[in-house]
């Protein structure tokens, strides 16, 4: 995503810099309260999950977890738009936060699996509420 900031940037650097805080914090506030009244209603959708016999883990699939991937990385990009103000090199900076990114992604992987036993239901709650607030963040405070 710093990379495609970076790339769009340089074309559209006035109006897109200025409205991807607005279109990420949105997008990510979004989501995190459809995570919330999911965990709030999850009873309805685990009795109509056994009444038609689907497991609810199915319903993760690539394309949820590449929009989520998207939304939560919109201030990424707009961190991308800030490589064209600097004098650096743009592909080692982009180089430098993927490598960071998948260290902690794998992190976040290993303590979301070590955690989802004591967190159980709770997590989806957790997880709604940190979108919200990274939406927040990435919305007012710059």
């Amino acid at each position: 995503m710093p990379l495609i900031g970076y790339l769009l940037g340089a074309v559209l650097l006035g109006w897109l810099a200025t409205a991807a805080p607005w279109i990420g914090g949105g997008i990510l506030i979004m989501l995190g309260a459809k995570m919330l009244y999911e965990a709030f209603n999850g009873e309805v959708e685990a009795v109509l999950a056994d009444s038609f016999d689907v497991n609810i883990q199915e319903k993760i699939n690539h394309r949820m977890m590449f929009t989520l991937a998207i939304a939560t990385s919109i201030d990424a990009m707009a961190a991308g738009f800030t490589l064209n103000l600097l004098a650096v090199n743009a592909w080692l900076a982009c180089f430098i936060i993927a490598i960071i990114t998948a260290g902690f992604g794998f992190c976040g992987s290993y303590l979301g699996k070590s955690s989802g036993t004591w967190l159980e239901d709770k997590a989806e709650i957790l997880g709604g509420l940190v979108l919200i607030a990274i939406g927040i963040k990435v919305m007012f405070i710059r």
